[in-house]
């Protein structure tokens, strides 16, 4: 049995600087040394990538349409486990807002974990009016435990006075207020991962945890979301690292190729040996055999992928020989003929279309001229393996008319993807030779469902 204070930072809606607030926190705790485990509700790959250079360590997430109750609890308990002193999940969108109605949502993630909720209120024009909100979220669902409440976007100690008299009045503390700076801006989400882009966000950090611990009581909230945590081996047990020789599975990461779930990492670790290189940087795919290519920002690093032949015509041979490759969304982008993108504050027209040429392993081209946001979740079965996965994408991939060669396979008959609601969509699974690619971002909640999923391509 141990002591670990853990907690929810929800919020009543989308845009009450949820992300802030648990960034400053992170970072402050991690300022003070306190080994911090993060998390993110829902199937976000960026903002985890921030808490991880908040917290100094992977963020998971925590999701109730890729996971099972079961699932959630043993990732959750495997991660804190590992000498934590504090959890901090940052939740998604509104409190109760799932998938489906309030299905998925980060009140029922609280729910299943036991995590006491601290809530953000945006109160920039709110006054007593908050504690009809207040009661209402403490008392829609009464096995959900709201612990407290920030208020944000409040900079004077006489508005937050009025708003701590509210929570006062319906019996929930209150931690704080975040005032608005207007001279932080939040760095751009499109940054990728490179030197320059980690200093910036190093830098906001720093400066979100001075006010936070100027205007957030920290030590309080910390004592008031300690509890007890009993150990269940059998729950927090993984899966068995495979003996013998293991598999090589090669992983794109550089600032173009940079969404990837640590979950996946995890699991992959348990039956192959991991090595990483850079499609940017590098001339080779290193030897493998199973090449991974996540997804990230391709189109930003267009003109660097158009010049770095070698390493695409080392795709180009890997996969003629055979090799197996497991491509999502960006990395589905790269193994096009090419990719098109206009020309930035340009009108639409021929001239300022440029063509960035690409791998040429798929005879597609992707395109961000028209953007267009395609999202959510994704499940069904492909090659009689069923997987649930997301879609976030602004690009759209067509078949090239205008380059000769062997024409891809498209989703076969025995593929079935639905949405989180069971509705078919006409996301595509592409296939060439042992080349499985899709907008799809894959998870898995085991090494074997990983196994199993990944054999379609890997045994052939």
């Amino acid at each position: 049995m141990s002591s670990l204070s853990r907690f929810l930072i929800g919020a009543a809606s989308s845009g009450s600087g949820k992300t802030t607030i648990t960034s400053a926190i992170m970072r402050s705790l991690s300022r003070r040394g306190i080994k911090v485990a993060p998390f993110k509700c829902g199937p976000d790959y960026i903002d985890t990538k921030y808490h991880h250079l908040a917290a100094g360590a992977p963020s998971f997430n925590l999701d109730l349409f890729f996971s099972q109750s079961e699932d959630l609890n043993r990732l959750f308990m495997s991660v804190i486990q590992n000498s934590s002193n504090v959890a901090v999940c940052e939740g998604v969108m509104g409190l109760f807002d799932g998938y489906s109605e309030r299905n998925g949502s980060s009140a029922d993630v609280a729910i299943t974990l036991s995590m006491p909720v601290i809530l953000v209120v945006n109160a920039k024009s709110m006054a007593h009016s908050v504690a009809p909100l207040l009661k209402g979220f403490k008392e829609y669902d009464k096995r959900l435990n709201i612990c407290g409440v920030i208020f944000n976007f409040v900079n004077t100690e006489s508005h937050f006075k009025i708003l701590k008299a509210a929570a006062d009045e319906v019996g929930i503390a209150c931690f704080g207020r975040m005032p608005f700076d207007q001279s932080l801006s939040v760095p751009s989400r499109h940054l990728g991962l490179n030197f320059d882009s980690d200093v910036l966000y190093t830098n906001y950090l720093d400066s979100i945890a001075d006010l936070a611990e100027k205007h957030i009581d920290i030590d309080a909230l910390l004592e008031a979301t300690k509890c007890q945590i009993s150990v269940d081996e059998d729950l927090i047990s993984i899966d068995q690292v495979q003996k013998g020789e293991l598999p090589k599975v090669a992983i794109a990461k550089d600032e173009a190729f940079c969404f990837i779930y640590p979950q996946t990492i995890r699991l992959f670790s348990q039956f192959a040996n991991i090595v990483y290189f850079s499609p940017l940087n590098d001339k080779i795919v290193p030897n493998c055999d199973l090449l991974y290519l996540p997804g990230g920002y391709p189109e930003l690093h267009a003109q660097r992928l158009h010049d770095a032949n070698e390493m695409k015509e080392s795709i180009r041979n890997y996969v003629e020989r055979g090799g197996a490759v497991l491509a999502e969304c960006g990395g589905m982008m790269f193994l096009t003929n090419m990719l098109i993108l206009k020309e930035s504050n340009k009108d639409i027209d021929n001239s300022n279309v440029i063509n960035y040429t690409m791998c040429g392993v798929l005879n597609l081209a992707s395109s961000m001229v028209t953007p267009k946001l395609t999202m959510g979740y994704r499940q069904g079965v492909i090659a009689g393996h069923p997987f649930k996965g997301h879609e976030f994408h602004y690009s759209s991939c067509v078949a090239n008319r205008q380059i000769e060669s062997e024409t891809i396979n498209l989703s076969q008959k025995n593929d079935k993807i639905f949405t989180a609601r069971g509705d078919s969509c006409n996301t595509e699974i592409y296939r060439y030779k042992n080349v499985l690619a899709s907008y799809i971002h894959f998870y898995w909640n085991s090494s074997q469902e990983a196994q199993e999923f990944l054999a379609q391509i890997m045994s052939k």
